[in-house]
C-alpha cells in the first residue's frame, strides 16, 4: 500500500475548484487520515477552535461519490466547527455524541438521530467532547430543478431523522467506503435514492421557520463575537460585553449557554487560549512566551500556563518546539482492508 502525504483538506472542493479527471479518479479511492493539526483539519471553515481539554487528535475516512462527497471524521475532544456553506452546496452532518459528550448546533442538543441541514447559510456545529461525525457535501446541481428552486434562498435546520432516513445515510456512506466504483465517470449522476432523501430534508429544512427569540439569540452571539475578537488583547469584562451589546447579563448568559454550552467569559478565555495556541505553533525562534500571553490579554504567566496545559494537554513551550506530522492519506487498494475504528463501519 502507497503512503502519500498532503496537506489535509477536509473542506471539500466545491464546483469553483477544477479538478481534472485523473484527480478525480483518485479521489474515489477511500482516503484514511489521522492528524493531530486542527487548522489543516478544518482549514478554509472560518472560525474554528478547540473547546474542551485534550491533546486534540482527529481520524476518518474520505471518499467522492457522484455529486457528492463524504468524510466519516471521528474527534477525541470538543471543538467549534463554523463556516459558510455556499448555496451551490447542500452539507447534511449526521452527528453522534461519545458518552457523556454534548453536540450542539443552532441551540439544539443534538443526539445520533439528529441532521444538520445547511445550504447558503452560516454552519456552526458545537461538539463538547468526544464525538463523531458523517458529513456529506453534495452539489445542488446534481438534485435537479426541484433543488434550484427551493434553494434559491438559504436553508439551516437541525432535523430529527427517522430510523429508516439515518440508516439510508449511514448505509449508503458504508457503502461508498468499502466498495468505491472505479469505473465511473467524473459527472456520473447522484444516486438516486440519496438524491431523493436529499431533497426531502432540504424541503423540511427551508420550510423550518426560525422564532424571534432563535433570531434575536443568533445576532446577539454574532454581536458579542465580534466584541470578543476586537478585544483579545485587553478583554473586557462580563458586564462591558453586555453593555455594548445593549443586553442583560442573564440574557447573554442563556445566549451562551444554549450556544455553546458553556458561559460568555469561559468561551472567551478558551477562545484566546486558541489564538495564543496558533501564534505558538507558528513562533519564530525567541519568541518569548509573556509577549504571547500578553497579546491575548493574559497578564499572569502562572494562570495561564495552567490553563493552556489544561486546555491543549502541552506547555507553550512544548507547542512552538513541537513539529506536527504531515498528514498520511491512506488509499484503500485492497477491497478487504477496512478503515481504522469508523464509527459507520460494518
Amino acid at each position: 500500500m502507497t503512503l502519500a502525504y498532503a496537506p489535509l483538506d477536509f473542506v471539500i472542493p466545491d464546483a469553483r475548484y477544477d479538478l481534472s479527471a485523473d484527480c478525480l479518479h483518485a479521489h474515489r479511492l477511500p482516503m484514511h487520515f489521522q492528524t493531530t493539526e486542527f487548522d489543516r483539519l478544518f482549514a478554509g471553515l472560518g472560525d474554528c477552535m478547540q473547546l474542551t481539554p485534550g491533546v486534540f487528535e482527529a481520524k476518518g475516512r474520505r471518499v467522492n461519490a457522484p455529486s457528492a462527497r463524504i468524510a466519516d471524521l471521528e474527534l477525541n475532544c470538543g471543538v467549534q466547527i463554523h463556516g459558510d456553506v455556499d448555496r451551490g452546496r447542500l452539507h447534511l452532518i449526521l452527528v453522534r455524541p461519545a458518552a457523556g459528550s454534548r453536540v450542539l448546533a443552532n441551540a439544539v442538543d443534538c443526539t445520533s438521530k439528529h441532521c444538520l441541514v445547511v445550504s447558503g447559510g452560516d454552519l456552526s456545529v458545537n461538539v463538547l467532547g468526544a464525538a463523531a461525525l458523517l458529513w456529506f457535501d453534495i452539489d445542488r446541481r446534481a438534485l435537479g430543478e426541484t433543488a434550484m428552486a427551493i434553494m434559491r434562498g438559504t436553508a439551516k435546520a437541525v432535523l430529527e431523522l427517522s430510523a429508516s432516513e439515518a440508516a439510508l445515510l449511514q448505509n449508503y456512506a458504508t457503502r461508498r467506503f468499502e466498495e468505491p466504483s472505479e469505473a465511473e465517470e467524473p459527472d456520473a449522476t447522484i444516486d438516486p435514492v440519496l438524491k431523493e432523501l436529499a431533497l426531502s430534508l432540504l424541503a423540511r429544512a427551508r420550510a423550518t421557520v426560525a422564532s424571534r427569540a432563535d433570531i434575536s439569540r443568533e445576532k446577539l452571539i454574532r454581536r458579542v463575537q465580534a466584541l470578543m475578537w476586537a478585544s483579545i488583547e485587553e478583554p473586557p469584562t462580563l458586564r462591558d460585553l453586555c453593555v455594548a451589546a445593549k443586553c442583560s447579563v442573564r440574557t447573554l448568559i442563556y445566549a451562551f449557554n444554549a450556544t455553546f454550552g458553556m458561559s460568555p467569559m469561559k468561551y472567551f478565555k478558551i477562545q484566546r487560549l486558541n489564538v495564543a495556541h496558533r501564534k505558538f505553533q507558528n513562533a519564530q525562534p525567541g519568541t518569548h512566551i509573556f509577549d504571547v500571553a500578553a497579546d491575548c490579554g493574559f497578564w499572569h504567566l502562572g494562570h495561564f500556563g495552567v490553563d493552556y496545559k489544561t486546555l491543549f494537554g502541552a506547555t507553550p513551550k512544548m507547542t512552538s518546539g513541537h513539529q506536527a506530522p504531515n498528514v498520511a492519506y491512506q488509499a484503500c487498494e485492497r477491497r478487504d482492508e477496512r478503515p481504522c475504528a469508523g464509527l459507520w463501519c460494518v
